[in-house]
């Protein structure tokens, strides 16, 4: 049997996801865009998407001392609303 706990769990980890899918599938198409518009060549923006990943994971261990100190559901609000405003601010 499933708990009520289980279900809103499962409820929380699919919203998450796909959350993030979506906002990263409305960025993706948008790279050819802001490359023409900063008049970078390839290797600069291969460059600049490589620093994305790097960030990503250099940030990885200070998010899991994080998740250890506050949880997760606190965690993963706060750097969803981090990931929304990062992405629609510029």
């Amino acid at each position: 049997m499933v708990t009520d706990s289980a279900r809103r769990a499962h409820g929380a980890v699919f919203s998450v996801f796909l959350l993030a899918g979506l906002i990263i599938g409305a960025w993706v198409p948008q790279v050819p865009l802001a490359k023409d518009r900063l008049a970078v060549g390839p290797a600069v923006l291969g460059l600049g998407l490589l620093a994305i990943a790097a960030g990503a994971v250099f940030s990885m261990p200070f998010a899991g001392a994080l998740i250890n100190r506050f949880g997760s559901a606190r965690i993963t609000f706060f750097g969803g609303l981090l990931l929304a405003v990062g992405f629609l601010g510029p």
